[in-house]
């Protein structure tokens, strides 16, 4: 047997990654993290306005089929949270059970997995 190291724990299991953003910038389109992760929103500097939606909610956040996945198998969805134009997306409103807020500087917005 060979023992599991912390590295390999690390590598196989947690997957790190950390981005980085200038000011006036948002995340890319919508998106659903492939592999379920938890996921932490430092903000440094400034805000972040941010709407966490439901898995169940997916199906009214008009899904943007990719001719090839993400590395990490992301969904990503056109559907744009800060725009009030139903007409523009009438499923949007069936999209229930989300949080939307604001992460202020100096705070950190924790997601759970799943």
């Amino acid at each position: 047997r060979h023992p599991i190291s912390l590295n390999h724990i690390w590598d196989k299991f947690l997957h790190p990654r950390m981005f980085v953003a200038p000011a006036l910038s948002r995340a890319y389109p919508t998106h659903r993290h492939g592999q379920p992760e938890h996921s932490m929103l430092l903000m440094l500097q400034g805000r972040k306005h941010f709407v966490h939606w439901p898995n169940d909610a997916a199906e009214h956040l008009y899904e943007i089929k990719l001719g090839t996945q993400t590395e990490t198998g992301d969904r990503v969805f056109m559907a744009n949270p800060f725009t009030n134009d139903s007409s523009q997306q009438p499923d949007m409103v069936k999209a229930q059970g989300g949080y939307e807020g604001v992460v202020h500087e100096g705070e950190l917005l924790y997601v759970p997995r799943g």
